[in-house]
């Protein structure tokens, strides 16, 4: 694998070693799958690029449930507080 990949671009000199000692440690089959996933995020029709529309949906969609289950963790914090409190008066 050459060094000119773009995972490399924005790295520290030693970030970019330590990263090609890593792509030299991996098999035939693997290298060929980091190639594949650098050559995708470049086409503009793989969700994998930036670029593409439904590259933000994921991102969208899971960070809908973390604020349902915060919601849901001060519901049930709140209800069982007020029938405590319920209890304990009568």
């Amino acid at each position: 694998m050459s060094g000119n990949y773009q995972a490399y671009q924005g790295l520290s000199p030693e970030d970019q070693r330590i990263l090609q000692e890593a792509h030299a440690k991996l098999g035939p089959n693997e290298k060929q799958v980091v190639q594949d996933h650098y050559q995708q995020q470049n086409n503009p029709d793989h969700p994998a690029n930036p670029q593409h529309k439904d590259h933000h949906k994921f991102k969208e969609a899971m960070g809908g449930i973390a604020g349902k289950l915060g919601n849901a963790a001060v519901f049930g914090f709140g209800a069982t507080a007020g029938a405590d409190l319920f209890n304990k008066l009568f």
